[in-house]
Parts: structure tokens; C-alpha cells; sequence
């Protein structure tokens, strides 16, 4: 809702490939790129929303979280 996102923290966006929220979550990824604002966009295709919940039980969840912990990773050492 805010009129401008410019000048606003560097940000690591993640949207689900099975997720209600997954148009929202690519769109505020491309209004923060647009605005300026330095994004990683780590969409995990593959994650249903609420993967994170899965971490104990799958080693697919644990992976697409290392990739995720990565990106964040990068974006701090930029």
C-alpha cells in the first residue's frame, strides 16, 4: 500500500510453487526491483506453502532451505 518501497533494505523474497500467495510474492519482488531496491528472488518451485514446516521430514524442504540460506548469504556479503 505504500506509494514508494525506494530506499527500503535489501530484501531475499522466496514464493512457493504451490502457494495462494505465490503472484503476490513474485509481484512485490519486481515492485522492489523496479523501486531500486536490491532483491533475491529464490522461487522454489517445487515447496508448497508452508515448507518450511517440512524441514524435519524431507530432505527436498532441507535442500530448497540451504539454497534459500545461501541466497541470503550472498546478499549480506554484496
Amino acid at each position: 500500500m505504500a506509494k514508494t518501497l525506494a530506499g527500503v533494505a535489501p530484501a531475499v523474497i522466496t514464493t512457493a510453487g504451490f502457494d495462494p500467495l505465490l503472484d503476490e510474492g513474485a509481484a512485490y519482488a519486481t515492485r522492489l526491483i523496479n523501486e531500486g531496491v536490491q532483491v533475491t528472488y529464490v522461487p522454489m518451485n517445487t515447496m508448497l506453502h508452508g515448507w518450511f514446516a517440512l524441514l524435519p521430514s524431507s530432505a527436498a524442504a532441507r535442500h530448497e532451505f540451504a539454497t534459500l540460506l545461501n541466497a541470503m548469504r550472498l546478499l549480506s556479503s554484496e
